[in-house]
């Protein structure tokens, strides 16, 4: 029993620590997390940087793709990223894919298959259960014709 009131009693103190330093509650959670699993040396888990979209042919047959590269999140306890797109400006986005490893920092999403048409892609960092806030908006089309 002891043990059991001393995690709780930890988990609240770092919450309210966070929260009383201005930080979102979404942070305070991800903090006190960290602090009570003692695994995480960083309160936020940041999202990949420098995401650009770029349309391709795959080949003859099978039509347009789009090729997006980025920045690798510093969060160095990161284990995935998670793909997001839109054909709407600013969303709403959907699952495209999750890419295993922090380090990997190119996706090729052949599930684009419209031709001539523009895709918006955010990207999320994973840890666990966690994700990170949204990349910028990464935009690009798909060719017109793929010959």
């Amino acid at each position: 029993m002891r043990r059991a009131r001393l995690a709780p009693a930890l988990l609240v103190a770092a919450v309210a620590v966070t929260l009383s330093s201005g930080a979102p509650a979404a942070a305070a959670f991800r903090t006190a997390r960290s602090v009570a699993q003692g695994a995480i040396s960083s309160a936020t888990l940041m999202p990949p940087t420098s995401v650009a979209a770029t349309g391709a042919c795959q080949a003859l047959v099978l039509g347009p793709e789009m090729v997006l590269t980025w920045t690798a999140t510093p969060s160095a306890f990161a284990t995935a990223t998670t793909v997001l797109r839109s054909t709407t400006n600013g969303g709403p986005y959907s699952l495209v894919a999750t890419v295993s490893g922090r380090t990997t920092t190119t996706y090729t999403d052949t599930t684009a298959t419209g031709f001539a048409t523009t895709y918006y892609y955010v990207l999320k960092s994973l840890y666990l259960n966690w994700s990170s806030a949204s990349s910028v908006q990464a935009s690009g089309s798909t060719p017109t014709l793929c010959l």
